[in-house]
């Protein structure tokens, strides 16, 4: 049995892994809002919810030795209250400027270290070549087959080409 000192613990626990789950529920909300295709969306939303069935599992097990007191969702559905009430537009508006944060930082990151990788003019000089690669590959393979099939239909309409 527990003392009351640890089921205070405990209830305290199950509280804040309540508002663990919600937020990450509003956080993966927040990241496939920009998805376009619902069956991306249903799968992820299926593997978030698989990863936390696993994650309460695993946290119910070593938080009470794997004893699942009854008040375990009731507990996780005050954690709930207690986000959607206090937290949750706070949490948002937080994310929503981590996430402009983050991007405006990939691309400074990108501009400045981009050039520190490969300089300008090896990229002007791979996109030469590459331009000029696949003219060769044009004229070598495309051409051929093109003169292929004037030759073939000509064949079938009974013309000769010398």
């Amino acid at each position: 049995m527990y003392t009351i000192k640890e089921e205070l613990y405990i209830l305290f626990y199950l509280i804040c892994f309540g508002i663990y789950l919600f937020a990450t529920l509003d956080m993966i909300d927040l990241c496939c809002k920009n998805i376009k295709k619902i069956y991306i969306k249903v799968i992820i939303q299926i593997i978030f919810w698989l990863l936390q069935i696993y994650i309460t599992f695993i946290f119910s097990y070593h938080l009470m030795s794997g004893y699942v007191p009854i008040y375990f969702i009731l507990f996780i559905y005050f954690g709930y209250v207690i986000y959607e009430k206090v937290a949750k537009t706070y949490f948002l508006h937080i994310m929503a400027e981590l996430f402009i944060f983050i991007k405006k930082l990939v691309k400074l990151i990108i501009k400045y270290l981009l050039p520190l990788i490969y300089s300008a003019t090896l990229g002007k000089f791979i996109k030469k070549s590459l331009v000029r690669e696949k003219k060769i590959i044009q004229k070598a393979f495309f051409n051929q087959r093109k003169q292929k099939i004037i030759y073939h239909n000509s064949l079938q309409e009974g013309k000769n080409i010398v």
